[in-house]
């Protein structure tokens, strides 16, 4: 155990920020900030930056039944996105002045409605994010961003200057290449940080402005690499993809049979945060390509596929580089009930893993806390057969 210091206690902050994440914006909301929430990995969040607002990423509460929520909605709707509505008509996201909905699925698309009319909201904006690229694309989607900068402009009576957009791009990108930085510390075996502590100081770093993000994951990425040396072990190696994790329970239970997610593809991980935005040219033609091209989601074709083994390829070979890069012995996939995209992603997907070399073991829940624990035996069974 490493002991903590006064240098030494980024991982120790990012778990009290994660404990209440909407302390700091109430604090920023009453020095007179705005807080936006947004949805999903396709909001372009240097302009709301840019803007001088807050970003704030919603996410659920595994803790907390969606009584009041189921009924609004009905009990087929993704059960993330029931629960993010039930901490907004609860009060549990009160300190929200607008939000931010992308076009991601269509549970996300459709709360749009039931936020703008529950959620005594000031701002409310949506944005349609293509599912086919083809001609135009890029600039389509360009002109929903201008339509968002636009919708921030009237929202705070300032313009939305280039320089501050360019300044809000650096930022960003610099946020992303911190996070690329943590998880290239669990390319370690063993692996410097888990699964679990990353997870942590993300979903404690979408609820700060950027500049305090970017400052979390230097003392934490600062703490895991004092830990070379200092910890043993040859813990299995596991790559985590599928439907939103937000909440801490499902990675503990992976991570306690004497394992590590060592790499993720999910919204709040890699989704979120592996790639950069260009820094030349139009630069909101330059969120839009980078947007686009970069999130990776069974919600979207990234190119017309010639016959069903080179789709399968263009959908699924990057996991396959994911797992060589990072030494993975086995893939965890993750679906939460009525995540169409991913379910019906699965087949395919658990084929080509296979035929990769790739074993794999397929979880289903409901996003609550009495639900991982059902899991159990499958998860302990399946690591047993990667030690065989």
């Amino acid at each position: 155990m490493v002991q903590k210091t006064a240098e030494n206690r980024g991982l120790t902050r990012a778990a009290e920020i994660y404990q209440d994440r909407g302390q700091r914006v109430r604090e920023l909301k009453a020095a007179g900030k705005t807080i936006i929430g947004y949805h999903c990995c396709y909001v372009p969040v240097e302009l709301l930056t840019a803007a001088g607002v807050v970003p704030f990423r919603i996410v659920g509460d595994t803790t907390t039944p969606t009584s009041v929520a189921d009924s609004v909605l009905e009990n087929e709707m993704c059960a993330w996105v029931r629960n993010c509505f039930e901490g907004l008509i609860t009060g549990r996201l009160g300190f929200l002045d607008g939000m931010v909905v992308p076009h991601a699925c269509n549970s996300v698309e459709r709360i749009y409605g039931y936020w703008k009319q529950y959620g005594n909201l000031k701002y409310a904006q949506s944005l349609d994010v293509p599912h086919v690229f083809q001609r135009g694309t890029f600039q389509f989607f360009r002109q929903e961003i201008q339509d968002f900068k636009t919708s921030l402009e009237r929202l705070t009576g300032s313009t939305i200057s280039p320089e501050a957009v360019a300044a809000a791009i650096e930022l960003h990108n610099r946020n992303r290449a911190l996070v690329q930085h943590l998880y290239a510390l669990r390319k370690e075996s063993p692996p410097l940080v888990s699964g679990t502590e990353v997870l942590q100081t993300l979903v404690a770093g979408l609820s700060l402005p950027v500049e305090e993000f970017n400052h979390l994951l230097e003392e934490v990425i600062q703490e895991a690499e004092q830990r070379r040396g200092q910890i043993r072990g040859n813990p299995v190696r596991l790559l985590l993809h599928g439907c939103v994790v937000d909440n801490l329970p499902l990675l503990e239970l992976l991570e306690s049979f004497d394992s590590r997610i060592v790499i993720d593809d999910q919204p709040i991980g890699t989704r979120t945060f592996w790639f950069q935005v260009r820094t030349d040219g139009d630069p909101l033609l330059a969120l839009s390509e980078a947007y686009l091209k970069a999130v990776r989601c069974p919600r979207t074709m990234m190119v017309e596929r010639k016959n069903f083994e080179e789709g399968l390829k263009q959908r699924f070979e990057y996991l396959v580089d994911y797992a060589r890069e990072f030494n993975v012995q086995g893939v965890v996939l993750h679906i939460l009930r009525f995540c169409d995209p991913h379910q019906f992603d699965n087949p395919d997907l658990t084929n080509y893993l296979k035929a990769q070399g790739l074993s794999s073991v397929t979880l289903d829940e409901d996003y609550t806390v009495g639900n991982i624990g059902r899991l159990k035996t499958r998860v302990e069974a399946f690591i047993e057969t990667l030690t065989l």
